[in-house]
């Protein structure tokens, strides 16, 4: 009897070896999102743990599962290495491409495109839409704030920026 309990229990023992490496593999090598190559903004406060990078990550639907996040990063010595801020990760990023990105906190660039007409009122609406800013803000950096290479006269708060995709 006790030697089927002993057979039963390292079966399931391998089974379970089996089944964990499958889903870590999984979800380390596979883009959760692999149809998809959307762009996802993400906000990485300053002073957050693991555990809240792993979970704003799993909020956003770019990782399949938190603890194989924070195992990952653990694994590879990199816990204490992501940067803050906010960063543009793509939907159908691997978890290592993920890593990569939060650790070096060089993030995909993401297109913004100016129509024209638009007063500086429409241009921050439409850079609150995307997430980037809020509309007050932008109104009032674009009152207050000086630019590199500032050539525009005081006080001049509409039409400099011109018609593109910046």
């Amino acid at each position: 009897m006790m030697k089927k309990i002993v057979i039963l229990l390292s079966a399931l023992a391998v089974l379970f070896i089996i089944f964990g490496y499958k889903f870590y593999s999984g979800a380390v090598r596979y883009a959760l999102n692999p149809l998809r190559s959307e762009r996802v903004i993400v906000d990485i406060k300053k002073g957050s743990t693991a555990s809240d990078v792993a979970e704003t990550l799993y909020q956003k639907g770019l990782i399949k599962s938190p603890l194989i996040f924070r195992y990952y990063i653990s694994d590879k010595g990199l816990g204490g290495k992501i940067k803050s801020g906010r960063m543009v990760l793509m939907s159908d990023s691997t978890l290592p491409q993920i890593v990569d990105t939060l650790v070096s906190g060089q993030s995909v660039e993401m297109p913004v495109t100016l129509l024209e007409g638009w007063t500086n009122r429409q241009i921050g609406e439409y850079l609150e839409g995307l997430g980037l800013t809020t509309a007050d803000a932008f109104a009032d950096c674009s009152k207050t704030c000086e630019f590199k290479n500032n050539i525009l006269p005081g006080g001049y708060t509409e039409g400099y920026l011109y018609p593109d995709t910046y």
